[in-house]
Protein backbone atom coordinates (compact mmCIF):
# COMPACT_ATOMS: atom_id res chain seq x y z
CA UNK A 1 0.00 0.00 0.00
CA UNK A 2 2.82 2.42 0.86
CA UNK A 3 4.55 1.60 -2.44
CA UNK A 4 1.35 2.34 -4.38
CA UNK A 5 0.97 5.69 -2.60
CA UNK A 6 4.62 6.55 -3.31
CA UNK A 7 4.25 5.70 -7.01
CA UNK A 8 1.05 7.74 -7.24
CA UNK A 9 2.69 10.71 -5.53
CA UNK A 10 5.69 10.49 -7.86
CA UNK A 11 3.37 10.43 -10.89
CA UNK A 12 1.47 13.51 -9.67
CA UNK A 13 4.71 15.41 -9.01
CA UNK A 14 6.10 14.45 -12.43
CA UNK A 15 2.92 15.67 -14.15
CA UNK A 16 3.29 19.04 -12.44
CA UNK A 17 6.92 19.33 -13.54
CA UNK A 18 6.80 17.76 -17.03
CA UNK A 19 4.58 17.85 -20.09
CA UNK A 20 4.44 15.36 -22.98
CA UNK A 21 3.75 17.09 -26.30
CA UNK A 22 2.92 15.48 -29.64
CA UNK A 23 4.01 17.45 -32.71
CA UNK A 24 1.21 18.45 -35.09
CA UNK A 25 1.86 20.28 -38.32
CA UNK A 26 5.05 20.99 -40.23
CA UNK A 27 6.24 24.30 -38.78
CA UNK A 28 9.25 22.67 -37.06
CA UNK A 29 10.36 20.38 -39.91
CA UNK A 30 12.95 19.07 -40.56
CA UNK A 31 13.87 19.12 -36.84
CA UNK A 32 10.52 17.78 -35.65
CA UNK A 33 7.96 15.87 -37.67
CA UNK A 34 4.22 15.36 -37.15
CA UNK A 35 3.67 12.59 -34.63
CA UNK A 36 7.01 13.10 -32.80
CA UNK A 37 6.52 13.07 -29.05
CA UNK A 38 8.61 15.30 -26.80
CA UNK A 39 9.20 15.55 -23.09
CA UNK A 40 9.15 19.17 -21.94
CA UNK A 41 10.01 20.58 -18.52
CA UNK A 42 7.64 23.24 -17.20
CA UNK A 43 9.53 26.47 -16.52
CA UNK A 44 9.17 30.14 -15.89
CA UNK A 45 9.40 31.82 -19.29
CA UNK A 46 12.17 34.06 -18.03
CA UNK A 47 14.50 31.05 -17.97
CA UNK A 48 14.54 30.40 -21.74
CA UNK A 49 17.73 30.50 -23.78
CA UNK A 50 18.35 31.31 -27.42
CA UNK A 51 18.15 28.16 -29.55
CA UNK A 52 15.84 26.25 -27.18
CA UNK A 53 12.66 24.68 -28.50
CA UNK A 54 9.84 25.83 -26.27
CA UNK A 55 6.17 25.09 -25.71
CA UNK A 56 4.17 28.30 -25.96
CA UNK A 57 0.52 29.03 -25.30
CA UNK A 58 -0.65 31.70 -27.72
CA UNK A 59 -2.71 34.59 -26.40
CA UNK A 60 -6.40 33.86 -26.59
CA UNK A 61 -5.94 30.40 -28.13
CA UNK A 62 -6.30 26.87 -26.83
CA UNK A 63 -3.50 24.36 -27.19
CA UNK A 64 0.22 24.88 -27.56
CA UNK A 65 2.76 25.83 -30.20
CA UNK A 66 6.31 24.44 -30.46
CA UNK A 67 8.81 27.06 -31.62
CA UNK A 68 12.53 27.80 -31.42
CA UNK A 69 13.77 30.82 -29.47
CA UNK A 70 15.50 32.94 -32.11
CA UNK A 71 16.30 35.94 -29.90
CA UNK A 72 15.96 36.92 -26.24
CA UNK A 73 15.59 40.30 -24.53
CA UNK A 74 18.43 42.63 -25.47
CA UNK A 75 19.33 40.78 -28.69
CA UNK A 76 18.98 42.59 -32.02
CA UNK A 77 15.54 42.05 -33.53
CA UNK A 78 15.94 39.54 -36.40
CA UNK A 79 15.03 40.70 -39.88
CA UNK A 80 11.38 40.27 -40.77
CA UNK A 81 10.08 40.58 -37.20
CA UNK A 82 7.68 43.47 -36.54
CA UNK A 83 9.07 45.43 -33.59
CA UNK A 84 9.20 49.02 -32.42
CA UNK A 85 12.90 49.07 -31.53
CA UNK A 86 16.22 47.66 -32.67
CA UNK A 87 16.48 45.19 -29.79
CA UNK A 88 14.11 42.61 -28.34
CA UNK A 89 12.27 44.30 -25.45
CA UNK A 90 12.60 43.10 -21.83
CA UNK A 91 10.54 40.04 -20.85
CA UNK A 92 9.93 39.08 -24.49
CA UNK A 93 11.47 36.66 -26.99
CA UNK A 94 11.38 36.09 -30.72
CA UNK A 95 10.02 32.65 -31.66
CA UNK A 96 10.48 31.02 -35.08
CA UNK A 97 9.48 27.74 -36.63
CA UNK A 98 12.32 25.79 -38.26
CA UNK A 99 10.26 25.59 -41.47
CA UNK A 100 10.38 29.23 -42.54
CA UNK A 101 7.81 28.75 -45.32
CA UNK A 102 5.13 27.08 -43.18
CA UNK A 103 5.24 28.56 -39.70
CA UNK A 104 3.01 30.91 -37.77
CA UNK A 105 5.55 32.63 -35.49
CA UNK A 106 7.06 35.99 -34.50
CA UNK A 107 7.08 37.11 -38.11
CA UNK A 108 3.30 37.47 -37.57
CA UNK A 109 3.08 37.84 -33.77
CA UNK A 110 6.09 40.10 -33.20
CA UNK A 111 7.95 39.73 -29.90
CA UNK A 112 6.23 37.26 -27.57
CA UNK A 113 5.92 37.86 -23.79
CA UNK A 114 7.92 35.25 -21.85
CA UNK A 115 4.94 34.53 -19.61
CA UNK A 116 3.34 32.67 -22.54
CA UNK A 117 6.15 30.09 -22.51
CA UNK A 118 5.10 27.13 -20.41
CA UNK A 119 7.89 24.60 -20.99
CA UNK A 120 11.21 23.90 -22.69
CA UNK A 121 11.71 20.62 -24.52
CA UNK A 122 14.09 18.16 -22.89
CA UNK A 123 14.19 15.24 -25.32
CA UNK A 124 12.29 13.19 -27.87
CA UNK A 125 10.36 10.16 -26.65
CA UNK A 126 10.45 6.86 -28.50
Amino acid sequence: MALTAAVLLAAVLAARRFLVVTVEGISMTPTLRPGDRLLARRISGAAVERGAIVVMRPDGHRGYYLKRVAAVAGDPVPEGIPATGATVPPRTVVLRGDNAHHSLDSRVWGCVPVDRIVAVTVRALA
